[in-house]
């Protein structure tokens, strides 16, 4: 790592949405190089004030406090997680119930 620099087991969207989060409607949470297709065409589209997207860096443990913290910035969000691979591959199967126990 470095020098000056930390891990973050969570990297919250810092971009227009994060500026109008009541504006956001739809909060994208990600892992790994995905994350740089979303941005690609997020931009494209001008997405970024309606669409924030996260990043989890730390998949286990999970990071429930953090993913909390993110999900309650966009109270009108739809949260949506986002993966290349296919739903019964990936992470999906590992986060879906995850998700529920934050939103419950």
């Amino acid at each position: 790592m470095v020098y000056g620099t930390s891990f973050q087991r969570v990297i919250p969207e810092d971009g227009a949405a994060a500026r109008a989060p009541e504006q956001v409607g739809r909060l994208i949470f990600c892992t790994g190089k995905v994350y740089y297709d979303l941005v690609k065409e997020w931009s494209s589209q001008g997405l970024e004030e309606q669409v924030a997207i996260t990043r989890l860096e730390q998949i286990s443990p999970f990071p429930f406090d953090l993913i909390k913290q993110e999900a309650e910035k966009y109270p009108s969000a739809e949260l949506v997680w986002c993966q290349e691979e296919h739903k019964n591959m990936g992470y999906y199967d590992y986060i879906s119930p995850r998700f529920m126990t934050i939103l419950s």
